[in-house]
């Protein structure tokens, strides 16, 4: 008898309170990118332990090593050409990857401080035939693959979490220890293309020499240009991932409450030709430079992480806020309008087809820096051939499919649109 009453208990604790998974599933999702990153931080280390290997077999050195910004790791560069990332960082369990030299010195790949093998042979790290192998996280365990991911071993769980323990200078070699220990080391090249800059200098936008800084939005921002000579070894260091730019602020009027010298973030850097532009973001500052109370100087730092150039200090005034509505900003479009005239739509396919094409033109244009696309459209005269009913009626067709996407439709006639033109 009280067994249907218990049964609609059931039925009513377990339907009511709609429970909530929206946490589970973040921490899923969180898990899910934290393995994702895992994978990535081990195959770009593999990739870049392998370059590693080939330098220090091929006798190659160094020409510029910088520490990533979000101190995750580090950029090398290579007198042979081209560069490479190693990352570090305690964000999970990864497995212990390493080189180690055999008695035929070559370097084979290490797992663990174990060698690597495949079908029960050594797997080489350095040479036209070495292998890099590729690793992946299944059901918490790592697997391995020789093949370029066509096939996969697995290893287990792996224990460990970093590659590369350091990375310093010494004696003129650029030195990386990995987790078991190994070490290789690369001589540092002469500087590279700092060394073979000649000319570094400032080249003034106006006619007191002075850089201006001026305020948007509520960020402050400088321009400096510079020529910087022979143009080639300019544009190797723009090229080369391991150059860092950094800029400092003397005051030339010391105040207690503002010390003497500041770093400023530079925001951007663009090469043209011998011409380097740096913005740098202001903003540090302290307030009395933009009362006139204080004033400031500023200089570029350039470096290769063996080589730092530094340029003469340039004077700084500020030079007032910019409206919004005062500059154009190509990268902040929030109205995109099309233009289009002398359409002539005469019952013909051709002249339908140039609107169309037109119209197409219009919108890939305003896609390319507008989110929003094309928000309207102004037909400035000369819609039909020669003012022809059909020739509307037709017009009035083709600009249904405008509306109907919310694009508002703006006509102005002209001569050909009125009859006996």
């Amino acid at each position: 008898m009280h067994i249907p009453s218990i049964i609609l208990a059931l039925l009513l604790f377990f339907s009511c309170g709609g429970y909530d998974d929206s946490a589970l599933s973040k921490r899923v999702s969180d898990l899910e990118s934290r393995l994702a990153a895992l994978e990535t931080k081990v195959n770009t280390n593999t990739s870049s332990l392998q370059a590693l290997a080939d330098a220090v077999k091929n006798g190659d050195s160094i020409t510029g090593f910088k520490e990533l910004s979000d101190k995750s790791g580090y950029v090398i560069s290579f007198k042979s050409g081209g560069s490479i990332t190693i990352l570090h960082g305690t964000d999970g369990k990864t497995p212990v990857i390493g080189v180690k030299a055999d008695s035929d010195g070559t370097y084979y790949w290490t797992v663990d401080g174990e060698w690597l093998l495949s079908d029960g042979k050594k797997v080489k790290a350095e040479g036209k035939d070495a292998i890099t192998p590729t690793f992946k996280i299944e059901e918490k365990d790592w697997y391995v693959s020789y093949d370029g991911g066509k096939t996969w071993t697995k290893l287990g769980k792996a224990s460990g979490d970093e590659m590369f323990k350091s990375v310093t200078v010494e004696d003129g070699r650029l030195k990386i220890v990995l987790a078991d220990g190994t070490s290789l080391s690369l001589p540092l090249s002469d500087g590279g293309p700092i060394a073979a800059i000649q000319s570094f200098v400032y080249v003034p936008e106006y006619q007191d020499g002075m850089a201006r800084v001026f305020k948007k939005g509520g960020v402050s921002t400088a321009e400096l240009k510079f020529e910087i000579l022979p143009e080639d070894a300019l544009q190797e260091l723009y090229g080369n991932k391991s150059t860092s730019w950094a800029s400092k602020a003397a005051y030339t009027r010391t105040r207690a409450a503002a010390g003497d010298v500041i770093d400023l973030p530079v925001t951007s850097v663009t090469v043209n030709g011998c011409y380097l532009t740096a913005k740098v973001d202001c903003s540090p500052l302290d307030r009395a430079f933009y009362s006139g109370d204080l004033g400031a100087s500023v200089s570029l730092h350039v470096s290769n992480g063996i080589r730092t150039m530094v340029s003469h200090y340039v004077p700084l005034v500020y030079g007032g806020e910019i409206e919004k509505s005062a500059v154009f900003d190509p990268s902040n479009i929030v109205f995109s309008a099309g233009v289009v005239s002398d359409v002539h739509i005469n019952n013909g396919a051709a002249q339908t087809n140039k609107w169309k094409n037109a119209l197409t033109q219009l919108r890939d244009k305003a896609a390319e820096q507008d989110p929003h696309g094309l928000a309207s459209v102004l037909i400035a005269g000369d819609l039909s051939f020669n003012g022809e009913k059909e020739s509307h009626l037709e017009f009035i067709e083709l600009l249904k499919d405008l509306k109907a996407h919310g694009k508002k439709i703006y006509v102005i006639t002209a001569g050909h649109d009125c009859n006996e033109h």
